[in-house]
């Protein structure tokens, strides 16, 4: 079971490199915010690999079909995408000489939303899942192995993205102002919601 967790941490690791909504919305709150507000973000980022990853698991994808969901539940995440990317970009700019301590709660969940409405998780995890050979995924607990490694893997790599905006955050700041930066991580999470509108109607 400890093997299974430590290839879900790496598989997790390395899915969750390239750049997405919630890796944007760390790097930004970690200037912005601080670590702490940083490591909250991440943590509220996590809980839905914890809940897609046992769902993986537990074969929801079987037995739910794409045919019964709701067409207005496609539309939601580019809604949730669009009004997060708006109030980004409308966020008063924070002075870069100082940190804001507040806003903890608001970083938790934006983080569980950002990472909730990521559409690719559920079948990523479950793609993993049937592909891990029997003997692992046979064993008693390997369901919570392999969740609580999905939740791990991708923690560790968003701290590390912490990490380097802490380490650098002058040098970043010195060429991005809040305003701009506020702007760039808005933006980003605009553009998301465009490009997942284009694939929802071209795809019902």
């Amino acid at each position: 079971m400890l093997y299974l967790f430590l290839l879900t941490c790496a598989i997790s690791f390395l899915g969750s490199v390239p750049p997405s909504a919630l890796s944007i919305a760390l790097v930004q709150t970690t200037l912005t915010r601080g670590w702490w507000a940083a490591v909250l973000l991440a943590l509220g980022g996590c809980v839905p690999e914890v809940l897609y990853g046992g769902l993986a698991a537990g074969g929801l994808t079987l037995l739910l079909p794409k045919y019964v969901w709701p067409i207005w539940l496609t539309y939601l995440p580019v809604l949730v995408l669009f009004i997060v990317g708006v109030a980004t970009i409308r966020q008063r700019p924070i002075d870069s000489t100082a940190l804001s301590p507040t806003g903890g709660s608001v970083s938790f969940g934006r983080g569980l939303l950002l990472s909730l409405i990521s559409p690719q998780l559920l079948t990523f995890w479950s793609a993993v899942w049937l592909s891990l050979p029997g003997e692992l995924v046979g064993v008693a607990g390997a369901p919570w192995a392999f969740a609580l490694g999905a939740a791990t893997g991708a923690f560790v790599l968003l701290m590390g993205y912490a990490w380097l905006a802490t380490r650098y955050r002058h040098r970043l700041l010195h060429y991005l102002s809040n305003r701009w930066l506020n702007w760039l991580s808005g933006g980003f999470l605009i553009a998301m919601a465009c490009w997942r509108l284009r694939g929802t109607m071209y795809n019902v």
